[in-house]
């Protein structure tokens, strides 16, 4: 490995024993479960965050199309009391759920942001049920539709999840206008002649019920396979950590956080020691075995905050958002520590527990490099350093 090289060639996962036991210096067991889907892990809270800010984007969009279109002369005046305050209103939530989607990924936000968007359909419906016209909220052709926006805008956070309280919600907060409206009026009552909107039909009412929630698990299903098939994009099949092209996706995003908000950006570069002695002297599944160790460690020892990914064959970054490398340099040794100390079962009869070190390399945007590949190459120069200062030590800055 050489200073500015670590960013070269193609890495693929490699698939090994998912069952493997693995013995850390702790004495914890471990079982590691590659390819399991858990909404609440920290890369799925960044991939929501990613079809978040692409709603947040889309909803700006729609907004001011729809805005437009109600400022066309000759609509409805009736129709206009209700839609056009709500667009001004709806333009400015939309800014606010915009301004949120740009900040640090949150898992709550796509509950709260689907939620604002069904409930302000809903609060059009009714608005005209308060305005006395009834049919217009039972039978509208231009606010319902807008629930398949919102349910099918849903999918793209990567969590079925909220696709699926969005059609929940959309199918309990309609019926209950529907059910307001039919228990405060007749609506078939000849006084509303000549039923603009249309008569009560309740095969009507029935089969838009059912739309939205064919919609809702329709939209599930959508999401729940695009999570998977982001979980095979993203992440390394031996290890269950982010792969390289993760890495440098989330390398990219916290980049542009950073210089938004003039906030530090830490990455470090880390490699296993004569990793080839470990495959040569006991085979590459005791090989697979250290790299699930090493990985695990790294995992239990950063924030949730921080990503983890293996970006070559024994090499693994981690990206540290609002830290600085002088800030990380105890949590650093406290990993190099912590794979020293742990023996590895590799499950061989009669084998010896292998135990294996790390070279670490640490730098900080932006005291490392004006750009974020400056501070990469400097994290691999100090890595390069530390192998060649007798491996097993971790170089940062030199007021380190």
């Amino acid at each position: 490995m050489g200073a500015g090289r670590w960013y070269k060639g193609h890495v693929t996962g490699i698939a090994g024993p998912t069952g493997s036991s693995i013995i850390l210096h702790t004495g914890t067991s471990l079982r590691l479960q590659p390819g399991r889907v858990d909404p609440g892990d920290p890369v799925f809270i960044n991939f929501a965050s990613r079809g978040e800010l692409l709603v947040a984007q889309a909803r700006l969009i729609l907004v001011v199309i729809l805005l437009l279109v109600h400022l066309i002369p000759g609509a409805d005046p009736v129709n206009r009391r209700v839609t056009l305050p709500l667009n001004v209103l709806a333009l400015v939530v939309a800014a606010g759920l915009f301004a949120l989607a740009i900040q640090r990924p949150r898992s709550w936000l796509g509950f709260f942001s689907s939620a604002v968007d069904v409930t302000m359909i809903s609060a059009g419906l009714a608005a005209f049920v308060v305005l006395g016209a009834p049919h217009n909220a039972v039978n509208s052709r231009v606010l319902f539709e807008v629930y398949f926006l919102a349910i099918g805008c849903a999918s793209l956070r990567y969590d079925w999840r909220v696709s699926a309280i969005t059609g929940l919600l959309a199918v309990s907060q309609y019926a209950i206008i529907v059910g307001y409206a039919v228990f405060a009026w007749d609506l078939n009552d000849p006084r509303f002649a000549p039923f603009r909107y249309g008569m009560l039909d309740w095969n009507v009412v029935w089969a838009r019920f059912f739309l939205l929630a064919a919609a809702g698990v329709l939209s599930s299903i959508i999401a729940g396979r695009a999570q998977r098939l982001r979980l095979l994009s993203d992440t390394d099949r031996l290890t269950g950590v982010t792969n390289r092209r993760g890495f440098e996706e989330r390398m990219a995003e916290e980049a542009s956080r950073a210089r938004r908000y003039s906030r530090p950006l830490a990455v470090a570069l880390l490699d296993i020691d004569h990793f080839k002695r470990v495959n040569d002297d006991h085979g590459h599944a005791a090989g697979d075995v250290v790299l699930r160790t090493v990985s695990e460690t790294l995992r239990g020892s950063v924030r949730d905050t921080d990503l983890v990914a293996r970006i070559g064959g024994e090499e693994f970054g981690i990206i540290m958002p609002e830290t600085t490398a002088e800030m990380v340099m105890p949590k650093l040794e406290h990993i190099r520590h912590a794979v020293a100390q742990a023996r590895i079962d590799t499950s061989r009869k009669r084998a010896q527990p292998v135990s294996v070190t790390v070279s670490i390399g640490v730098a900080n945007w932006p005291d490392d490099g004006a750009e974020i590949d400056q501070t990469l190459r400097t994290a691999d120069a100090r890595l390069y350093e530390a192998k060649r200062l007798g491996r097993n030590r971790v170089v940062g800055p030199a007021s380190t």
